[in-house]
């Protein structure tokens, strides 16, 4: 009898769910094919000198994955005496005593940064992150990244978690009938950056599926519908 009452409250709460998905006709189809996906996140359309370059958005997570382990804060990890978690520690003079001067960084002198050139030397045995990494390599789009990032002068930014939130304003958009509220505006701002067009709105079937797979984990059976 339990066991009963549970399924049956179970199932009244999919049944609500779905006619409030139902309900929200106006809602855009929240996935995208994975190609898409990966649109959405390829940076190389930011790698031109009009296009701006977000230290935190885009370069610290290639710094984080590539190169903190062993240029970073943790002082037992150190690989030598180049950091890359602050802005004053990148831009150290890193020669000995008698050499000429060589930088890590060397804002808007991409060509002059070691960084640069360490991460697309021809040797693998120069190149990094090295093979005992076990990292992957800079992809292109992500050199080009932190190419136009020093071109622009390699500025830091405090940690995102650190920077009280502000209300941006939302961007300009050319589909506007597509646009119901101010989240649609980012979301479609960035398609049209990819020259990518909106799926159509999915049928009301489909968003039923979804919000029975999200809550149930299972999609429905035949009968459950």
């Amino acid at each position: 009898m339990m066991t009963d009452r549970i399924h049956q409250s179970w199932h009244a709460v999919v049944v609500c769910a779905c006619l409030w998905t139902t309900a929200c006709s106006s809602e855009k189809d929240p996935q995208t094919s994975e190609a898409t996906h990966e649109n959405l996140h390829d940076h190389s359309s930011l790698t031109t000198p009009s296009k701006t370059i977000s230290f935190n958005e885009h370069v610290r997570p290639i710094l984080s994955d590539r190169c903190f382990a062993c240029h970073g804060p943790d002082a037992d990890n150190q690989a030598s005496q180049f950091r890359l978690d602050s802005q004053e520690a990148s831009r150290m003079n890193l020669a000995q005593d008698g050499e000429p001067a060589r930088y890590g960084i060397v804002p808007g002198k991409p060509e002059e940064s070691l960084m640069m050139i360490r991460i697309q030397h021809e040797d693998p045995n120069e190149r990094m992150p090295p093979l005992a990494a076990k990292k992957k390599g800079v992809s292109d789009e992500e050199v080009a990244i932190l190419r136009q990032w020093i071109l622009n002068g390699a500025t830091y930014e405090t940690h995102w978690a650190f920077v009280p939130p502000s209300k941006p304003v939302p961007p300009a958009v050319k589909q506007s009938a597509w646009i119901k509220n101010d989240i649609d505006r980012f979301v479609l701002a960035q398609l049209e950056r990819q020259q990518i067009s909106p799926s159509p709105e999915a049928d009301q079937q489909t968003l039923i599926r979804r919000v029975y797979m999200d809550l149930t984990g299972i999609p429905p059976s035949p009968n459950g519908t």
